[in-house]
């Protein structure tokens, strides 16, 4: 099970080298996983300082409301809506 683990890791890790920000659900279709595998490894690699999470966002959903803590900011602040991105460091 270790190769399979190390195979995939390179291949998360070439595949983010290779420029651009990308969304987990192209990565893990890159890698050849789903893709909540990929967002499972991309977190695992990110505790581990092997990537760097630098971009999310919202999936394009109307917003049922604030996030908890977060004030209401209305219309005085735009919202990216962008699907979530990992990239390498």
């Amino acid at each position: 099970m270790v190769d399979w683990w190390s195979e995939i890791e390179r291949a998360i890790v070439e595949c983010l080298g290779s420029g651009g920000a990308i969304s987990p659900g192209e990565l893990g279709r890159q890698v050849g996983i789903s893709e909540g595998e990929a967002i499972a490894f991309l977190c695992m690699l990110a505790r581990e300082r092997k990537v760097s999470i630098r971009l999310v966002g919202l999936h394009d959903e109307p917003a049922s409301g604030t996030a908890r803590g977060a004030p209401c900011l209305g219309e005085q602040a735009a919202v990216s809506r962008q699907a979530a991105y990992a990239e390498g460091d």
